[in-house]
């Protein structure tokens, strides 16, 4: 996988919306992917909800592109400022 996508990045983020974490967003819509990319989507979940704390359908792709490329400073800047938003948001929640 190259791209999440955006069919991907719906059922994702709706999953997430009703379960409340990509990785039980995963087995929410689970039946919905494709198997080819079942896998690598499931790593991802993990790697969002451990690593990060979370996204939204507006950055999940970027996010994605993180996780298939961890050594690419730039796109690693971008997750570090996805997930400090994250984090801050978070904060002011409780």
């Amino acid at each position: 996988m190259k791209n999440l996508g955006i069919r991907n990045i719906t059922l994702l983020s709706e999953g997430a919306n009703i379960t409340g974490s990509f990785k039980e967003a995963y087995f929410y819509i689970e039946e919905s992917l494709y198997v080819k990319e079942a896998r690598t989507i499931y790593n991802f979940c993990v790697w969002v909800d451990e690593k990060i704390g979370g996204g939204s359908s507006h950055n999940l792709e970027i996010l994605f592109q993180v996780f298939i490329n961890p050594n690419d400073e730039v796109k690693v800047k971008a997750a570090n400022a996805i997930k400090n938003k994250i984090d801050e948001i978070k904060g002011m929640l409780g």
